[in-house]
């Protein structure tokens, strides 16, 4: 008989309000703390203008690469999440 371990997997997020020019265009997303800037005034954002392309790495909390867009970090709220595979 063989024993097997789960590991527990430790997921932190962030949910951050992006703003625009305009004070009433904001939009809010949870997103992996890797994409914030170290004093997390600012945000990563990948290039992929499909939402489904989009759910997918912050899903896999895929880390930002040298490409993407650094956006001003609105309010956030830090959440973690522990899982056991």
């Amino acid at each position: 008989m063989s024993l097997c371990q789960l590991q527990r997997k430790h997921h932190a997020f962030a949910v951050v309000a992006f703003t625009g020019d305009d004070s009433e265009d904001e939009s809010v997303e949870a997103v992996p703390v890797s994409w914030l800037t170290p004093e997390k005034s600012h945000c990563y954002w990948p290039p992929f203008t499909q939402p489904a392309k989009v759910r997918k790495v912050i899903a896999g909390e895929m880390l930002p690469m040298p490409d993407w867009k650094k956006y001003d970090a609105g309010s956030k709220q830090l959440a973690e999440k522990s899982t056991d595979n």
